[in-house]
């Protein structure tokens, strides 16, 4: 939120002050355009610097298009201004040493073994003092699905996060197949997980490109075969260019549903063996969730997954459901097992069985 606040400070700065030279530039052209004309029509007057009002006038207004080509001048040094100060943020991005490092001598993986475990993981962001996860100890067997819920702000989108090693653990690990995650080669373990989240990210490119990020070297028809199992193939083929059509900037001539669709023919495509959804139909609305959740639920099959879910009612058919509170696991257990003994999610539960029979 601080980030965002402060980009939007210093985009406003940046409009008031083109504002401002344009404004400034516009005023000095036609004083400046003003002063002219009355000094050459005085001069004109006291010393005859022109023969007659027609050369004059030419005169004039070769001295007005001299204006708009100052004007455009400035207008180009704002570019050139913009465009240095872009340079430096991208060379600053460049060179900056990423937070995730591969082991000099990595360890090659081809699928997940025994499975995916926490070991006191523990992980805490620079800026807090708080730890947003604290010495989770949870293994997850092959194929087994385990949802994850809790409060907002338990660290559950976290635990995400230190799975796809976007930042690596402050004590503890996780290991895959008893090796940990930080030995191991990132490609490898990059393509070994796919995953869903609440906000899809689409690039401004081809519904087709944006699927094939998943595969890059795939066939049209494993393209189309990942569409239908996403449910998407048949939005995709009626439209006019079809897989060739261009989704805009983060796919913003496309529906929410579409646009999640689209990301799970993604993870179709890519086949990976590990599946993590972050809350991937909170977002939706009912129609377009039921139309998603079908989608997911083929997704699902003969895979390890690992989902996070608001909505409770999603997640029932978990084959074990661990609870966050805190940054610690509270609770761990089927639905039922969970809803008998009373505690953090039989009251989550019951508080959404109520909001949904007052709604």
């Amino acid at each position: 939120r601080e980030l965002n606040e402060g980009y939007l400070r210093t985009s406003m700065r940046m409009v008031r002050a083109i504002a401002m030279t344009h404004a400034w530039t516009t005023a000095f052209s036609l004083i400046g355009m003003a002063g002219l004309v009355l000094l050459i029509g005085w001069m004109t007057l006291r010393y005859g610097v022109f023969d007659d009002g027609k050369e004059m006038m030419i005169f004039i207004l070769a001295i007005g298009q001299s204006a708009n080509h100052v004007k455009a001048f400035t207008k180009a040094l704002t570019r050139v201004q913009e465009s240095v100060g872009a340079s430096e943020r991208l060379n600053q991005l460049l060179t900056e040493k990423p937070d995730v490092v591969e082991a000099p001598q990595p360890k090659r993986i081809e699928g997940l073994g025994s499975g995916v475990r926490f070991e006191r993981l523990t992980f805490t962001y620079p800026e807090s003092d708080e730890p947003a996860l604290s010495e989770v100890d949870l293994a997850i067997r092959p194929g087994e699905t385990l949802a994850v819920v809790g409060p907002s702000g338990s660290g559950k989108s976290t635990l995400l996060d230190l799975v796809c090693r976007f930042v690596d653990p402050t004590a503890g690990a996780i290991t895959v197949d008893g090796v940990d995650l930080r030995e191991l080669a990132i490609d490898d373990w990059t393509h070994l997980w796919a995953r869903v989240d609440q906000s899809p990210f689409l690039f401004h490119t081809t519904i087709g490109e944006n699927i094939r990020y998943g595969k890059p070297d795939a066939t049209q028809q494993e393209l189309e075969e990942a569409a239908r199992a996403a449910g998407i193939h048949d939005f995709v083929a009626a439209l006019p260019k079809g897989y060739d059509t261009d989704v805009a900037d983060m796919g913003t001539r496309l529906s929410g549903g579409q646009r999640q669709r689209i990301t799970i023919a993604r993870a179709f495509l890519k086949r990976a063996p590990l599946l993590l959804l972050d809350e991937a139909t909170s977002s939706l609305d009912s129609e377009s969730e039921r139309i998603v959740q079908a989608a997911l639920e083929r997704l699902m099959e003969q895979r390890t997954v690992i989902v996070i879910a608001h909505r409770l009612s999603t997640i029932a058919r978990a084959d074990r459901i661990a609870v966050v509170e805190a940054g610690r696991i509270v609770e761990v257990g089927t639905h039922e097992e969970l809803l008998r003994r009373g505690g953090t999610y039989s009251r989550l539960h019951a508080l959404q069985q109520l909001a949904g029979s007052s709604a």
